[in-house]
């Protein structure tokens, strides 16, 4: 870096300036894509933590599901049991 600030002086001063903005302007771009890369990162722990929560809640429903299921049968098997006595 120091090899590039030494360089610079040799330029003209109309030049400095177009190079000192366009460094800024760079140095706002890489922030702007650390932030984004950040929040990035961030959403992709969130979607881990909804597809674990949603594996849970499938597994959940297919245990209710079985347990209401098999809760029909026996109550249809009381009623025919109750109407041909």
């Amino acid at each position: 870096m120091t090899d590039y600030n030494t360089r610079l002086t040799t330029v003209p001063l109309n030049e400095q300036d177009k190079l000192i903005k366009i460094r800024s302007q760079v140095e706002e771009a890489l922030t702007s894509v650390r932030d984004n890369v950040e929040i990035a990162i961030k959403r992709g722990d969130n979607l881990d933590v909804l597809v674990t929560r949603s594996a849970l809640l499938e597994e959940e429903s297919r245990t209710w599901h079985k347990a209401t299921t098999k809760l029909k049968h026996q109550q249809c098997r009381k009623y025919w049991e109750r109407s041909s006595a």
